[in-house]
């Protein structure tokens, strides 16, 4: 087997990866939405937080770190320009999904003068809420750091961007984890959809930054060479 060949044959497993990865995140997003919308007032608060605070983080988010993977198969033909957009875009509807969702849960409380972030869920909603600002505005230094460069390397823009990112993502995410087994959403699926539901958010999560966690490695090199 040739070279050529042998790269062939593995771009079509990352592809065939990565088609099986957006039909995983969609079985995932689509069950937990589902459930959201068969279980509760659409106009509650409760409803409005869970839905929004969760898509926020998936599908949003996650899309938009798999985004700028190669062998990511809806944007494939779009040049780094257009990848940068909608990257931007995707991140910037995330930020202000989740932004709503936690004020709406605020409001709530505050009307039924509940605790505020008193669960490690919530903290951990809270401190991802507050990196999301960042990662927004660290993103806004990229597209200008050729233009910074005099006063930073685009090299440590892109850095901290990304791992700003990461962070945003993981707590957020775990958040997301920690906020199924409660009643707005494990009082309405058995023990065994709760574990599966559950599971699926860790796959799509680890899934979805792979490409990160290598660019945050390759750029950590650069920084020390």
């Amino acid at each position: 087997m040739t070279e050529k060949s042998e790269v062939k044959i593995r771009q079509r497993f990352y592809w065939l990866s990565n088609t099986i990865f957006h039909q995983v995140l969609a079985v995932t997003c689509g069950f937990i939405f589902y459930i959201f919308f068969k279980s509760h007032d659409l106009t509650s608060a409760r409803f409005l937080h869970n839905f929004l605070a969760s898509g926020a983080y998936i599908p949003l988010m996650a899309e938009g770190f798999i985004l700028f993977t190669e062998s990511n198969v809806w944007s494939l033909q779009a040049n780094r320009t257009i990848k940068g957009w909608v990257h931007g875009v995707l991140l910037t509807v995330s930020v202000i999904c989740a932004s709503v969702g936690i004020i709406i849960e605020i409001n709530a409380k505050n009307q039924s003068s509940s605790p505020h972030f008193h669960t490690l869920h919530a903290k951990l909603g809270l401190a991802s809420w507050i990196m999301g600002f960042s990662l927004v505005l660290s993103g806004l230094l990229t597209v200008y750091a050729a233009k910074l460069r005099n006063y930073v390397k685009p090299l440590y823009i892109k850095l901290f961007h990304e791992i700003v990112g990461l962070a945003c993502f993981g707590t957020g995410v775990y958040s997301l984890y920690l906020g199924l087994p409660k009643w707005g959403f494990a009082s309405y699926v058995t023990a065994s959809e709760l574990t599966a539901t559950k599971t699926l958010v860790i796959i799509v999560a680890v899934w979805s930054v792979l490409g990160s966690c290598v660019s945050i490695f390759n750029n950590i090199k650069n920084v020390f060479t």
